[in-house]
């Protein structure tokens, strides 16, 4: 399970994860007297072949609000997949190597926006709390 504004309209979704990282969305949509109805979206992302729910991550990497579809290999390197809509709703686009492998542990990294600049920074947290961190200047996109 997981949570992320896959919309841009500010309000976190409730997201069921699979195992090889397809993700079905449940959007909180509020009717004209406030009351919330969970519209349901199966395959929101359908997910990719070398997909793990333990290499997932949402973050919204390229500012405009909506979380992005991120794998992170054991490597540190990020192939991300902008939200254009999600499933049934104008898709993903693919940006392999959008982070090219750092050398760090892939499951140590987070996407947390530090610089305030709206799009998500690629963190490494080690135990102990010492913690590296690149800030997003609009990745590897060639």
């Amino acid at each position: 399970m997981r949570f992320a504004d896959v919309n841009g309209d500010g309000r976190d979704y409730y997201l069921r994860t699979g195992d090889a990282g397809a993700i079905h969305a449940y959007i909180n949509t509020p009717d004209a007297s406030g009351e919330i109805h969970w519209r349901e979206r199966l395959n929101w992302a359908p997910g990719v072949w070398y997909g793990s729910r333990d290499k997932l991550r949402l973050a919204d990497v390229n500012g405009d609000r909506r979380a992005d579809y991120l794998m992170v290999g054991a490597d540190g390197t990020v192939h991300a997949y902008f939200n254009d809509g999600g499933g049934g709703g104008g898709g993903f686009t693919e940006h392999l190597n959008f982070v090219h492998a750092t050398g760090y542990p892939g499951e140590k990294s987070v996407f947390r926006d530090i610089s305030g600049d709206g799009k998500a920074d690629y963190l490494v947290i080690y135990d102990g709390g010492s913690i590296r961190a690149w800030l997003n200047r609009g990745g590897n996109l060639d």
